[in-house]
């Protein structure tokens, strides 16, 4: 499996809905997203593109560069997996993990927002 890692930018966005349809085997390719802007129609674009092609992807949900890093990012890049991708399961939420993160934060979002399969990401940041 292949694990391509988007910071989720306006032109890797479209590449990627772009390139969904040409790709036989959905699940042999799987895209890590970072959301990086709190405007996120080319996001949403790219999600139900995807979501409709049945393509797995990962995305991640405590960015660690961009508008939506923080407490605020992660809750908002959640209401936008509830709202968006509702009953959806071929895509895993992912974690970004380095010596930077709070790990009890991550426990609580984690918790309390019955999160389940997820993807980490690990970096040496």
């Amino acid at each position: 499996m292949y694990f391509p890692y988007l910071r989720g930018k306006q032109f890797e966005l479209i590449a990627l809905r772009e390139l969904n349809s040409f790709i036989k085997n959905k699940n042999l390719i799987s895209p890590i997203i970072e959301p990086v802007k709190t405007s996120t129609g080319s996001l949403e674009k790219t999600l139900e593109s995807l979501k409709g092609q049945d393509f797995n992807f990962n995305l991640v949900i405590n960015p660690s560069v961009g508008d939506l890093t923080g407490k605020k990012g992660i809750k908002s890049i959640i209401d936008l997996i509830g709202s968006l991708l509702g009953d959806y399961k071929n895509f895993q939420p992912a974690i970004i993990i380095s010596e930077k993160s709070k790990i009890d934060d991550l426990q609580d979002s984690i918790v309390s927002n019955k999160l389940v399969n997820l993807c980490l990401v690990l970096t040496t940041e």
